[in-house]
Protein backbone atom coordinates (compact mmCIF):
# COMPACT_ATOMS: atom_id res chain seq x y z
CA UNK A 1 0.00 0.00 0.00
CA UNK A 2 1.30 3.41 -0.91
CA UNK A 3 2.00 5.95 1.80
CA UNK A 4 0.25 8.48 -0.43
CA UNK A 5 -2.99 6.56 -0.91
CA UNK A 6 -6.24 8.44 -0.55
CA UNK A 7 -9.61 6.82 -0.09
CA UNK A 8 -13.10 8.30 -0.16
CA UNK A 9 -16.41 6.50 -0.02
CA UNK A 10 -19.26 8.82 -1.00
CA UNK A 11 -22.81 7.65 -0.44
CA UNK A 12 -25.90 9.24 -1.90
CA UNK A 13 -28.70 8.10 0.38
CA UNK A 14 -32.38 8.64 -0.30
CA UNK A 15 -35.29 8.01 2.07
CA UNK A 16 -38.91 8.34 1.06
CA UNK A 17 -42.21 8.51 2.91
CA UNK A 18 -44.76 5.73 2.58
CA UNK A 19 -46.44 5.97 -0.83
CA UNK A 20 -44.42 9.17 -1.37
CA UNK A 21 -47.00 11.13 0.60
CA UNK A 22 -45.89 14.78 1.05
CA UNK A 23 -45.75 14.51 4.87
CA UNK A 24 -42.60 16.47 5.70
CA UNK A 25 -43.75 20.00 6.51
CA UNK A 26 -41.22 22.82 6.86
CA UNK A 27 -40.87 22.36 10.65
CA UNK A 28 -40.51 18.58 10.21
CA UNK A 29 -37.96 19.11 7.41
CA UNK A 30 -35.91 21.45 9.60
CA UNK A 31 -36.00 18.94 12.48
CA UNK A 32 -34.95 16.07 10.18
CA UNK A 33 -32.10 18.11 8.70
CA UNK A 34 -30.85 19.09 12.15
CA UNK A 35 -31.08 15.50 13.37
CA UNK A 36 -29.12 14.16 10.37
CA UNK A 37 -26.44 16.83 10.76
CA UNK A 38 -26.00 16.17 14.49
CA UNK A 39 -25.99 12.39 14.00
CA UNK A 40 -23.29 12.65 11.32
CA UNK A 41 -21.14 14.88 13.56
CA UNK A 42 -21.57 12.48 16.49
CA UNK A 43 -20.49 9.48 14.36
CA UNK A 44 -17.60 11.25 12.63
CA UNK A 45 -19.27 11.19 9.21
CA UNK A 46 -18.71 14.10 6.85
CA UNK A 47 -22.09 15.03 5.39
CA UNK A 48 -21.61 17.38 2.50
CA UNK A 49 -25.33 18.06 2.11
CA UNK A 50 -28.74 16.94 3.24
CA UNK A 51 -31.86 18.08 1.46
CA UNK A 52 -35.39 17.45 2.68
CA UNK A 53 -38.34 17.49 0.27
CA UNK A 54 -41.96 17.01 1.40
CA UNK A 55 -41.86 13.35 0.30
CA UNK A 56 -38.18 12.35 0.41
CA UNK A 57 -34.76 13.15 1.85
CA UNK A 58 -31.32 13.16 0.16
CA UNK A 59 -27.92 13.09 1.82
CA UNK A 60 -24.42 13.04 0.34
CA UNK A 61 -22.04 11.63 2.92
CA UNK A 62 -18.40 10.63 2.98
CA UNK A 63 -17.87 7.67 5.29
CA UNK A 64 -14.72 7.68 7.40
CA UNK A 65 -12.08 5.22 6.23
CA UNK A 66 -10.28 4.97 9.58
CA UNK A 67 -11.45 3.12 12.67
Amino acid sequence: MSVHSYTRCWLHLIWTTLDREPMLTKPAAAAASTFLTNYALEKGIYMKINYVNPEHVHTLSDLPTKK
